[in-house]
C-alpha cells in the first residue's frame, strides 16, 4: 500500500485537525455531517448572492445606456446612423455614471466614520 492510500485510510489526529480549518474558519467546529451540510448551504447562498450582485452590475450598465437614450433622444439623433460612435458614447456615459455612484458610495461611508475602500 502507498504511502497516500495509507495516509487517505487512517489519518492521523494531526490530519482531522488540517482537515477542520476550513470549518473553524468559517466558525464551525468539526468536520461532522451536520457541520458539513452547514457549510455547504452557508457557501451556496453566499454564491448565489455573489452571481446576484455581479448580474446585476452587468445589467446595470446595460440600463444607464437605455436610459440615457430614453432621456436624451436628441443626442441619439445626432449620431444618425454612425452606431459605433454612438456606442462608444454610451458607453463612456455608462461608465461615468458607475464612478459618480461608487463616489458617492465612497463619500457615504467616509463621513458615517468608516474607513475610505477602493
Amino acid at each position: 500500500m502507498s504511502l497516500l492510500c495509507s495516509m487517505v485510510s487512517n489519518p492521523s489526529p494531526t490530519m482531522r485537525k488540517v482537515d477542520d480549518i476550513p470549518f473553524y474558519f468559517i466558525g464551525f467546529k468539526s468536520a461532522t455531517p451536520k457541520f458539513t451540510l452547514k457549510t455547504h448551504i452557508w457557501a451556496l447562498l453566499h454564491t448565489h448572492i455573489l452571481y446576484r450582485t455581479v448580474s446585476g452590475m452587468m445589467n446595470y450598465s446595460r440600463a444607464i445606456k437605455l436610459l440615457f437614450c430614453v432621456d436624451n433622444p436628441e443626442v441619439v439623433q445626432q449620431f444618425g446612423s454612425n452606431t459605433d460612435k454612438l456606442e462608444r458614447e454610451l458607453k463612456q456615459n455608462g461608465e461615468a455614471q458607475i464612478q459618480v455612484c461608487c463616489f458617492d458610495a465612497m463619500v457615504l461611508q467616509v463621513q458615517q466614520g468608516g474607513a475610505w475602500e477602493c
